[in-house]
């Protein structure tokens, strides 16, 4: 349970430096918005 959560963090992260690197970030993060609230990587 504790290494799932840390991984989750982990993505969140990458995530974080991907919003303020890159120009994907929309979908990106519309798909990490999906799987927080539903627990499925859907558009």
């Amino acid at each position: 349970m504790s290494g799932a959560a840390l991984s989750f963090e982990m993505i969140a992260k990458i995530i974080a430096v991907m919003f303020q690197t890159n120009e994907c970030a929309g979908p990106i993060s519309e798909v990490y918005y999906n799987l927080r609230r539903t627990g499925r990587p859907v558009r």
